[in-house]
């Protein structure tokens, strides 16, 4: 046999084999994930849950989304802004975990105001397939977390 076509056998086959698990039927891998931060002019503000409140989870079957929404304090009013920080998915366990926290504004430059600013947010992650069966957001302000599963148990 041509060794360089076993070997790009072997490369095409370990290239793919980490993505077969994630092609089957039933698999909840994440397709995106997008977080829009409000800040207290805007009208979704005040509709978010407040800042000492844990975020706030729905699940959108019909459109394989989990929607999270929530208010923390991030700093600066001119130089930060809530971002999300992780979105990561564990098929092992069928649970998505978001982190929500604070970090800089692309526009922020070099003045900083001295005000202690939240933001309102809502973070949309889209499955391929199905929803996971564990959600756990975290928002780094205060460490609150909040679990939740699709069918409500």
């Amino acid at each position: 046999m041509n060794r360089r076509t076993l070997l790009g056998g072997l490369g095409g086959l370990l290239a793919t084999a980490g993505c077969i698990g994630q092609l089957t039927p039933g698999s909840a891998a994440i397709e995106s994930k997008e977080l829009t931060a409000y800040d207290p002019d805007d009208t979704f503000y005040d509709e978010a849950p407040g800042v000492r409140d844990p975020p706030k989870i729905a699940f959108v079957e019909a459109e394989t989304q989990v929607r999270v929404t929530g208010k923390l304090f991030v700093g600066s009013s001119a130089c930060n802004k809530a971002v999300l920080k992780e979105a990561s998915y564990n098929r092992n366990t069928d649970t998505l975990r978001l982190t929500v926290g604070s970090g800089e504004k692309e526009t922020s430059g070099n003045f900083c105001t001295g005000d202690e600013s939240s933001d309102a947010y809502r973070a949309i992650t889209t499955f391929r397939n199905q929803l996971p069966q564990t959600v756990v957001a975290t928002e780094e302000d205060g460490g609150t977390k909040t679990t939740a599963h699709p069918n409500g148990q």
